[in-house]
């Protein structure tokens, strides 16, 4: 019986210039300090939570995403605009929204997600919405506030996606620590 688990999840690392979003919604905003923003070392794209992962799993899924990203190509995102879950009228969660080749980042999300399965995981519970997590709402956030956040343009941000993280995540109350447990390159 395996014991001993690991809270884990799958992503993408996200350029450096999301650093600069994140200041702006500081700057450009004076409710700023309703957010609780994201750790700049945390900051991803999640393709997967997987959550409570037994130590013997954990070789199978990285040779299940090792055999995974030798079936794709690098390919394009861009970062832009900003979005929140779980809608606007109650935010939670301050995201910044993603374009480009959307399709292939939801084919990786699906295999990722169909090669868990026999390993004992259930299927993802929610629908993929591509998205960066930015900020943590603290408080409950007027419309005004919202407006005043929606109104703040950048320019999209491109990337070429190249690698995906298998990573641990453990949570202590000042924030969570993250452990990239494998980095699987895109051939």
């Amino acid at each position: 019986m395996d014991l001993k688990k690991l809270r884990t999840f799958v992503s993408i690392p996200v350029p450096n210039q999301i650093y600069k979003i994140q200041n702006r919604l500081v700057l450009e905003n004076p409710n700023s300090s309703n957010f609780r923003l994201i750790d700049k070392n945390n900051i991803h794209l999640t393709l997967r939570f997987i959550g409570q992962t037994p130590q013997s799993s954990i070789n199978k899924i990285k040779e299940s995403l090792d055999f995974i990203v030798n079936n794709f190509q690098p390919f394009q995102l861009n970062i832009q605009g900003f979005g929140f879950f779980p809608n606007m009228y109650i935010p939670k969660v301050l995201w910044a929204g993603l374009s480009g080749e959307i399709n292939i980042l939801s084919e990786l999300v699906n295999n990722i997600n169909n090669s868990l399965i026999p390993l004992g995981f259930d299927n993802a519970d929610k629908a993929f919405i591509p998205h960066i997590t930015l900020a943590r709402c603290k408080n409950k956030e007027t419309i005004s506030n919202i407006s005043q956040i929606m109104k703040i343009e950048y320019c999209p941000i491109p990337f070429n996606v190249k690698k995906i993280n298998f990573i641990s995540s453990e949570l202590f109350p000042k924030g969570s620590v993250y452990t990239i447990l494998s980095t699987h390159f895109i051939s």
